[in-house]
């Protein structure tokens, strides 16, 4: 096309010399925007260091934030997958699973329930084991989706579970043992170092059986254990111990031929350093988000995080924002409403348009 004068609004027309059809060029720089809120949302720039202070990025990123990245997982059955939630504060959690390479799927909920947990691990594929440091809900979830998978519990986990209890400098020598034990579970890489690791447990539970059952009592005069912190320390190693998930790792059930035992994962590193430490930097660097930003600043980080990531004019072609989720929100209702027409009293009323438990919209 080659320049036809300009129209009553003084922008530049446009014709066609072969078909004689005239338009007018509309340069449409959205994809551009969203590579550069991309860019700044999820790299080490703050917004007050950009141009302005950030004026022209808030202006411009303020459509942006209405994208709802979406996940979308490969479907594939990995051999190892890390679980773990990062918590925004007390609104919300985001459940997160990834295998060693990417980010897998992520799932927004209120908290960790097992109905969370269940929606997180619908999306995938059952692996051959996954790590996780025992979060609520998660063990429920997993007996009823993925029975099959193996359970690693992260040794790092369980050895803060009782550094908390006994602290680094115990008053007590039987706590100051049983941090020493802790701390071993740290380096335990082959079968016979489990073998080693637990029967000194055991022996800890044998020489101090006396000393952590003695009893006193509280305040309001219940009897309750003298010790309470060094017995519940111990009752978490016990319950590793029996569930058989704090060395699952060694199992050679997991291992092809000539692949050396141990080799496997058995802490959440992958998800700790490589996931979690890099969200906390990003909340950190752009803190004062509102929890609705901050939940699709997470979401995006995982998205771009992912196995393949779309580009941002693909992005904007098949997102949705938060029109199209409310339009399908409407729509469904609508369809719900159609197929309860003949409504008896008490059945007409959602509870939904009388109470709230949340701050966010009922709408969509």
């Amino acid at each position: 096309m080659v320049k036809n004068g300009k129209d009553k609004c003084g922008h530049q027309r446009w014709i066609c010399r072969s078909c004689k059809v005239t338009s007018r060029w509309h340069n449409d720089v959205t994809s551009r925007d969203l590579r550069a809120f991309l860019d700044v949302l999820t790299g080490k720039t703050t917004q007050r260091e950009l141009p302005g202070q950030g004026r022209t990025f808030r202006r411009k990123s303020a459509v942006l934030w209405e994208i709802w990245p979406i996940c979308e997982p490969d479907g594939q059955a990995h051999r190892v997958i890390h679980v773990d939630g990062i918590h925004l504060g007390r609104d919300a959690v985001i459940l997160i699973a990834c295998s060693p390479e990417y980010v897998i799927a992520w799932h927004v909920a209120r908290r960790e329930s097992t109905q969370a947990w269940l929606d997180l691990l619908a999306k995938i594929p059952p692996p051959g084991m996954v790590v996780a440091d025992g979060g609520t809900g998660f063990t429920t979830a997993r007996a009823q989706l993925w029975p099959s998978t193996r359970v690693q519990r992260c040794t790092f986990h369980a050895y803060q579970q009782v550094k908390r209890y006994t602290t680094t400098r115990s008053r007590t020598e039987c706590g100051r043992q049983l941090y020493r034990i802790g701390v071993d579970l740290l380096h335990v890489k082959t079968p016979a170092h489990a073998h080693v690791w637990i029967d000194s447990f055991y022996a800890w539970r044998h020489r101090w059986a006396g000393f952590l059952a003695e009893k006193t009592r509280n305040e309001k005069g219940k009897l309750v254990d003298k010790h309470e912190r060094l017995v519940k320390a111990g009752n978490s190693l016990s319950r590793l111990v029996d569930s058989g998930h704090l060395f699952t790792f060694l199992n050679p059930d997991l291992y092809d031929d000539g692949e050396i035992i141990g080799s496997l994962p058995a802490m959440n590193n992958q998800i700790e350093g490589g996931i979690n430490s890099p969200l906390r930097e990003l909340l950190r660097r752009h803190r004062g988000m509102s929890i609705d930003h901050r939940i699709r600043a997470v979401s995006w980080w995982c998205y771009l995080h992912t196995e393949n990531p779309a580009n941002p004019a693909e992005i904007l072609r098949i997102m949705p924002t938060n029109t199209d989720i409310m339009r399908a929100y409407q729509q469904a209702a609508a369809r719900h409403r159609a197929d309860h027409n003949n409504h008896r009293w008490g059945n007409g009323l959602d509870w939904n348009e009388l109470h709230t438990h949340t701050p966010y919209r009922n709408d969509y």
